[in-house]
């Protein structure tokens, strides 16, 4: 049985040897970096609760244009924290769906939902997020758009390396849900968007799902291939 998250895209049934599973994680809260050390911005978030149910076997996904497959993953007793970012949110909201919708298949015990001004915020929250502990993962999610400067380049770049860092620095998954294009119409496209040739699925999904196997990770060599 194969399970995706774009119906109307259409996936291979069996993967090829270079895919690769990965999981996501929802852990998120707001912060700013100033020329020093990161400072803690107002907080400017709302968090809601949510439940999490039905579940899924073997799911086939594209991360840009290549497959990716999760087999027997099983998010039960397991809790994630979401930070998604306000800006672009036309498309972050997009993502937050997909996410939800990944860790309600997988069963999870529990999925928070934090909000923060826009991607550069996303370090600072997931931070805040897993010191304060009780998340199995925390999935970062955002949208930056290339522009006419170099703005973009600053807080793509500079985002990825700060989640990476909290990541390390925790050892809590953090996972990078964010997405960084060339212009809005690959970010849709990236966000559950348009059907046909130019559907690539949903980027949160693929997130959440990676938080999963994270969260599980080692994973038990019982159940490995």
């Amino acid at each position: 049985m194969v399970m995706h998250s774009n119906p109307a895209t259409t996936y291979p049934a069996s993967p090829s040897p270079t895919q690769i599973g990965f999981v996501s994680q929802k852990c998120f809260s707001p912060i700013l970096f100033g020329s020093g050390a990161a400072t803690a911005a107002p907080l400017r978030y709302h968090e809601l609760r949510a439940p999490i149910s039905p579940s899924f076997r073997h799911i086939v996904l594209n991360m840009s244009t290549d497959s990716l497959t999760w087999n027997d993953l099983d998010a039960r007793g397991l809790h994630f924290a979401i930070v998604v970012a306000r800006f672009n949110r036309d498309i972050t909201d997009k993502l937050l769906a997909g996410a939800r919708e990944a860790l309600s298949k997988a069963h999870a015990e529990s999925q928070r939902i934090f909000y923060v001004p826009g991607a550069f915020e996303l370090p600072f929250a997931a931070k805040k997020l897993a010191k304060q502990g009780g998340f199995s993962a925390i999935i970062a999610l955002g949208a930056v758009v290339r522009g006419d400067t170099p703005h973009f380049d600053y807080v793509a770049g500079e985002t990825a390396r700060g989640l990476m860092q909290v990541s390390l620095e925790t050892g809590v998954p953090v996972i990078f849900g964010v997405l960084t294009t060339d212009n809005r119409e690959q970010a849709e496209a990236r966000a559950g968007g348009s059907a046909g040739s130019t559907g690539l699925g949903n980027k949160g999904f693929d997130a959440a799902m990676t938080a999963i196997e994270m969260a599980r990770f080692p994973p038990d060599p019982r159940k490995v291939n």
